[in-house]
């Protein structure tokens, strides 16, 4: 409490800046800031304060302070960090590989380098039970207009999906499901990580 009461009582402008750091790191970064350190964190939301500091530079040079340049800041911080996430990133990834510089995209496992990339979305989802029950979610695009989403991949590995197909045993086949209900609407099914053996997903290319 005593840290937070200290960047409260920081200048408007400072305070400001920190936060739409912040703000722009987890617009950057939203779903895969598990693969970072406090230190990353840190400094990758001083690299977005930067931008929003420059901002409010260069627009108070042409004499012009008023509310609205705080709104340009956010806005051209964000959709820097938006920019970013959506093109920029895996350019720079690729390039780097391309180069023979480095094939690591700075995650610890392969789920957390998947869940970062900007990848098609899934059409097909099969969840293998620690159990031997499998769980199938076929035509994912069925469910894309769902609150949730067609799925959930979450960063421990947990999984949430609409499942259309069971088996208890590989060797037999498919027993379909329907998830949605008239009265009801329909069921999701969520996974924790613990119980699952491995997971297979179909995406479009």
């Amino acid at each position: 409490m005593n840290e937070l009461a200290t960047l409260l009582n920081l200048p408007f402008d400072t305070l400001f800046v920190v936060a739409v750091g912040y703000l722009g790191f987890r617009s950057a970064y939203t779903g895969r800031a598990g693969g970072y350190s406090a230190v990353d964190v840190l400094f990758l939301s001083a690299v977005f304060g930067l931008i929003a500091k420059v901002v409010l530079i260069a627009i108070s040079i042409r004499g012009t302070w008023a509310p609205g340049i705080y709104a340009a800041a956010i806005i051209v911080t964000v959709g820097g960090a938006l920019v970013w996430r959506r093109w920029l990133q895996e350019r720079l990834f690729r390039g780097l590989r391309h180069l023979g510089i480095s094939d690591h995209d700075g995650f610890f496992d392969v789920w957390g380098s998947m869940l970062a990339r900007p990848l098609p979305a899934p059409t097909q989802l099969v969840v293998r039970l620690k159990s031997g029950r499998h769980l199938m979610c076929d035509a994912l695009g069925r469910f894309n207009e769902m609150p949730l989403g067609p799925c959930l991949l979450g960063e421990d590995g947990s999984v949430a999906l609409y499942v259309t197909h069971v088996r208890t045993d590989p060797a037999e086949g498919w027993i379909e499901m329907e998830p949605f209900d008239a009265n009801f609407g329909a069921s999701m099914t969520f996974v924790r990580s613990e119980e699952i053996s491995d997971i297979d997903i179909r995406r479009e290319t």
